[in-house]
């Protein structure tokens, strides 16, 4: 993640899944950056033009 992050990839995490797994946002990677829900980045981003591919 750290190599990808140098390149520019952006990390995001669910500040409402954090909460429902009582992860203070602090002790994830410095990196990463939280956003409210992240049902709504996916529309946000898919809006945008990203595409949402699930495994």
């Amino acid at each position: 993640m750290e190599s990808l992050n140098t390149k520019g990839v952006k990390f995001v995490a669910c500040n409402n899944a954090l909460m429902a797994n009582n992860i203070d946002k602090y002790n994830i990677i410095h990196f990463v950056d939280t956003v409210p829900a992240g049902v709504l980045e996916l529309v946000v981003k898919q809006s945008e033009g990203y595409a949402y591919i699930k495994p």
